[in-house]
């Protein structure tokens, strides 16, 4: 992970999806709440971090 923080578009490279992905998710409130400094929208990395790992983590129970 680039920092602390990421934008939209560290975002979507960190998990190899379009950006339009990760605003769709931010629009129905999927994943971690993003905020906002001025304009532009950032998302606390530890923040995707922990998210990535609870999805890993039901996944794998899915597959027990």
């Amino acid at each position: 992970m680039p920092g602390e923080y990421l934008t939209t578009a560290e975002v979507a490279a960190t998990f190899d999806v379009p950006e339009e992905t990760v605003r769709y998710w931010r629009h129905i409130g999927y994943g971690p709440a993003p905020f906002k400094i001025g304009r532009h929208i950032r998302y606390h990395a530890a923040d995707w971090i922990a998210f990535a790992r609870e999805l890993q983590q039901t996944e794998q129970a899915k597959a027990r």
